[in-house]
């Protein structure tokens, strides 16, 4: 019975919920990226990316995961931790396009890259050739470029 209400109290939202599984399974990556997701939620980068590389040990080489590490660096302002990672999410995954369309705004708005842009805009717009922003952010890439 006492077991029993102290796991409903794991249930009192979802973040509590996935914390709490993530202690229940800490060698999971996935509940480890679940847990930093809350973090994120709660705009607590630092605990985030330390979840996120748990994560990682975890299981090396998960995309999504890198990714997410990715989204932690960029919010951060460490450019250079954020395209490592995007560019490891997209080596593991292709077909990320979130992680183009991230690496071209941050090639053009940080580094002014503007050709570094084009391509990884050009592939995001392969998943969704109607997004508008994509299509601006293209455009001026491509008038921007050297």
């Amino acid at each position: 019975m006492t077991r029993s209400i102290i796991r409903t109290a794991d249930w009192q939202d979802e973040d509590t919920l996935l914390i709490a599984a993530s202690r229940a399974t800490p060698w999971s990556a996935r509940a480890r990226n679940n847990v930093g997701g809350v973090y994120v939620r709660h705009k607590d980068y630092a605990h985030a990316i330390e979840e996120f590389k748990a994560s990682l040990a975890l299981e090396p080489d998960y995309p999504e995961i890198e990714y997410n590490l990715a989204n932690c660096y960029y919010l951060t302002g460490n450019r250079n931790e954020a395209i490592k990672y995007y560019l490891l999410a997209l080596k593991h995954n292709p077909r990320l396009w979130r992680s183009h369309t991230n690496l071209g705004k941050m090639y053009m708005m940080s580094t002014k890259e503007y050709q570094k842009a084009i391509p990884h805009l050009k592939e995001s717009l392969k998943n969704d050739p109607s997004d508008t922003t994509v299509q601006e952010l293209l455009k001026v890439a491509q008038e921007n470029k050297e």
